[in-house]
């Protein structure tokens, strides 16, 4: 048995998902804060009125939130390779037969 047969697709596209989320997540925090302030900003010129500015408030959770998320599917992926790879495994003779077959 291969490697190829213990990572399926689906767990590299879900560690790769899991991985941009964790390195992304400032950076979107921070575009998030420019658009949305940009736009606040515009608005309330326009219609000559304050609003409420939620927009760091919204910036402090959004990179947390993210990289909690793209934990949770790196954890999602790693258990599922270890899933297969136990269920490959059935004594210790037959793994190394096992994976160098």
């Amino acid at each position: 048995m291969s490697i190829r047969t213990l990572v399926s697709t689906s767990d590299i596209m879900l560690i790769i998902t899991g991985l941009t989320l964790l390195l992304m997540g400032g950076l979107l925090a921070t575009v998030y804060t420019g658009v949305s302030t940009l736009v606040s900003t515009q608005f309330a010129q326009i219609t000559n009125t304050t609003t409420t500015d939620y927009t760091t408030v919204v910036a402090q959770y959004v990179p947390t939130v993210l990289n909690m998320l793209g934990l949770v599917l790196i954890i999602i992926a790693v258990a599922h390779i270890v899933i297969v790879l136990m269920s490959v495994i059935k004594t210790p003779g037959e793994a190394a037969r096992s994976l160098t077959a």
